[in-house]
């Protein structure tokens, strides 16, 4: 069928009072691009990687196709706008050779994109670039190469989040001071897995911000100290588990602020960190 100039004109006019609206108002809603890019990069590497990174993809596309429509809005039935329809999968995407190409890209991706995804879909992201880092096989050193930048970082609001985070992990260290004096020899072991990991996350701290305050004698302990081997125990995975999620807020928190580039990326591989040491030491 020919679009005659008459119907063309005819639509034109219609639409004159809506100059102000944008074509996405005036058509529909539309997949917001940046989130389709991540989900069909997220599908090709499900289709390349192997056992818990692939079925980690995946899940990460199928979470962001979700967010994709949540975004568009649906109708009674449950189903988005014709204009927002997304054909999932890879399409012409290529997957990731490795589970480390997977999380390096991630990161950098959404470093690279940060501000053109939606702000409510930023937590979202973050909390995939973490999930995956901190799936990724430990090094056979203890040597962790955190992309600590060559130059200090200046910015000083980010450098009093730093300051926070490394006090919350001095409080930590000292926690595990206080529960030592009660673990058995499983928890001791864990103890002791777990302290130099905290080191780790500390030095790279201290290279990128050397301002940082050194650690206090003591530290208050919400609740109080453990008073015997089972309050030890769960008094360790607590304040661990509570570091953890100090940390990927902290993450979250860099991609919804004005933070520089090399904070963002070195804070979703401390927070990786963080919880990998927290789930595996």
């Amino acid at each position: 069928m020919k679009f005659s100039r008459t119907l063309a004109a005819v639509a034109l006019t219609a639409a004159a009072p809506l100059t102000a609206c944008s074509p996405i108002y005036v058509f529909g809603p539309h997949p917001d691009g940046d989130l389709l890019t991540l989900a069909r990069q997220a599908e090709a590497d499900a289709g390349t990687l192997d056992g818990d990174a692939a079925g980690m993809r995946e899940f990460h596309a199928r979470q962001l196709f979700d967010e994709i429509t949540r975004l568009c809005g649906t109708d009674s039935a449950g189903l988005p706008p014709s204009s927002c329809d997304v054909e999932r999968g890879p399409g012409e995407t290529t997957g990731a050779k490795d589970d480390v190409a997977a999380a390096v890209a991630l990161t950098d991706a959404l470093v690279t994109q940060s501000g053109k995804l939606p702000d409510e879909s930023v937590p979202l992201v973050v909390a995939q670039a973490v999930d995956l880092t901190a799936s990724l096989d430990a090094p056979e050193s203890d040597d962790w190469d955190f992309p600590v930048p060559e130059e200090p970082i200046a910015d000083e609001s980010v450098a009093e989040t730093a300051a926070e985070l490394i006090k919350e992990e001095y409080a930590v260290q000292f926690g595990l001071d206080l529960a030592s004096a009660y673990a058995d020899d499983n928890l001791q072991a864990r103890i002791d897995n777990l302290r130099p990991l905290h080191d780790m996350r500390i030095d790279a701290m201290r290279d990128a911000f050397p301002e940082l305050p050194p650690r206090a004698p003591g530290y208050e302990v919400d609740g109080g100290g453990p008073t015997n081997p089972g309050e030890a125990a769960a008094f360790v995975d607590n304040i661990e588990a509570t570091l953890v999620d100090r940390w990927r807020t902290a993450a979250s928190d860099a991609f919804t602020e004005d933070a520089p580039a090399e904070w963002r990326t070195l804070v979703i591989h401390l927070a990786a960190h963080a919880q990998r040491a927290a789930n595996t030491a």
